[in-house]
């Protein structure tokens, strides 16, 4: 009897465990590690094939850089959260297996087993400390909105922008599949990757190398934490551009800005006496204003006029003038703000304190605002590109208009205006291309033309570019 209960015993011990296994694996795989090897014990998920694009970060007439375009496209980890009807489900999907294009580092792919459902998928990039960081964790039912809102990054310095040194992070993106349905015959998938960071470039024009040399420039008032994915209400997913800039309520600036800055110098001016390019990276930032100055992310640009033969210092805002009106810029994500300094015309202020608290004198600066999004290669697998140059134009009131160039290597052979709609697709009147079509590998120079806006209130238009599957807008803001 007692052989026969140890036996019995034993047996149920052994039914016991075989029954807990399967539980205390899940538990496991839950916990966000990667899943790529063992989630096809669980049954109901499908292997699917994830293309992504990193927006190619090339602009004409680039210079040595600090950070190259293959680092700011390098991803080596992805993480997948799911949400459906009910909010966030599943658990974290980590990939660690992501394979880059041999001809062209923006492209990325990489598979992922994904259970039966539909789901808006979003898909984070170098952003996998920032998911196991996030306050309270993820947990089941939690909304999208509130999910994005916790995923944030701090920094209150100079964003690390050499790949050797200590510290170096690579830049987290953010991207988005929205209702899609995962079953036995699922397609592959593509989507775009979104920078959360803006790139500042700063150069001189010909007249002003002529008489000045570059040897500093220092940021002001930079926000100190952004958030990885935008804000649906800051973001236009029928262009993939953000809108305006996603600020988390804990951001905050430096106290004392006028003592603070960044500073850029030394082996940051990347181009001896002349440019500074690749460096500056920095959060989201509202538009500054000219009542309140002193509040507004800035620039001060130190650097020796002529013959003085001492630094001097000049401030620049994030603004540009037309017709003596000035409109001011805000930092947006994926975006980057190539500073020209067109002219300079005298010695500036002593030291980048005074410069920052005085308006701008004897200095002219032109900033161009380029979206990065459709700079990059066919997603289809191409390497062929479409650009316009610059991407984003703002109009006053009145009628006026403005050249972009554009450019396109297509196979196809030509590129074309697809249509000039508002942000709800409608079509628009009173904006329009004076070229609609041109040759593939030339340069064509496109008359922007906007009439009279009336109305009192500021408008925007898109004009859409397409050359074989590559797709570009350009980005017309005109004032009321």
């Amino acid at each position: 009897m007692k052989r026969l209960s140890k036996y019995k015993l034993l047996t149920v011990i052994a039914a016991m465990l075989l029954l807990t296994l399967p539980a205390l694996y899940r538990c496991a795989d839950e916990r966000g590690e990667d899943n790529t090897g063992n989630a096809a014990a669980q049954g109901e998920e499908q292997l699917v094939s994830f293309s992504i694009r990193v927006p190619d970060v090339g602009i004409p007439n680039t210079k040595t850089k600090a950070l190259t375009a293959d680092d700011e496209n390098s991803v080596d980890h992805i993480v997948l959260l799911l949400f459906n009807t009910a909010g966030y489900t599943y658990h974290p999907i980590n990939i660690t297996a992501v394979t880059t294009n041999t001809s062209n580092s923006a492209i990325k792919t990489f598979t992922a087993r994904v259970p039966q459902g539909t789901y808006d998928i979003v898909i984070l990039a170098n952003s996998s400390l920032i998911v196991s960081a996030v306050p309270g964790g993820i947990n089941a039912g939690d909304s999208k909105a509130s999910v994005m809102q916790r995923l944030l990054l701090s920094n209150a310095g100079k964003w690390n922008s050499d790949p050797a040194a200590p510290g170096y992070v690579k830049i987290p993106m953010w991207g988005e599949i929205t209702g899609l349905t995962v079953g036995y015959s699922t397609v592959a998938q593509s989507a775009i990757l979104v920078r959360m960071v803006s790139r500042i470039d700063v150069d001189l024009s010909s007249t002003a190398q002529a008489k000045f040399k570059l040897t500093s420039v220092r940021l002001y008032n930079y926000n100190d934490q952004g958030q990885v994915a935008p804000d649906d209400a800051n973001w236009n997913s029928g262009t993939s551009i953000a809108t305006a800039p996603t600020v988390p309520a804990t951001a905050s600036k430096p106290a004392n800005p006028g003592l603070n800055p960044l500073r850029y110098d030394g082996t940051s001016i990347t181009t001896t006496d002349i440019a500074c390019e690749n460096e500056i990276y920095t959060f989201e930032a509202e538009a500054g204003t000219s009542a309140n100055p002193q509040d507004n992310t800035c620039l001060v640009i130190g650097g020796i006029y002529d013959t003085d033969g001492v630094q001097t210092f000049y401030r620049v805002d994030f603004a540009n003038t037309v017709s003596s009106v000035t409109t001011y810029l805000p930092l947006k994500r994926n975006h980057l703000y190539a500073v020209t300094i067109a002219d300079v015309g005298g010695s500036g202020f002593p030291t980048p304190e005074i410069a920052f608290n005085t308006p701008t004198v004897n200095i002219t600066a032109t900033i161009a605002e380029w979206n990065l999004i459709g700079l990059g290669p066919d997603l289809a697998g191409g390497n062929y590109i479409l650009t316009a140059t610059p991407d984003a134009l703002s109009f006053t009131a009145s009628a006026g208009n403005r050249d972009v160039d554009v450019y396109t290597d297509n196979a196809g052979g030509i590129w074309r205006v697809d249509k000039i709609a508002d942000a709800s697709d409608a079509l628009i009147s009173w904006l329009s291309a004076g070229t609609t079509s041109g040759p593939a590998n030339t340069t064509t120079t496109v008359s922007v033309s906007v009439t009279a806006n009336t109305g009192g209130t500021a408008r925007t238009g898109y004009i859409h570019l397409k050359a074989g599957k590559l797709t570009k807008i350009i980005t017309v803001d005109q004032n009321g």
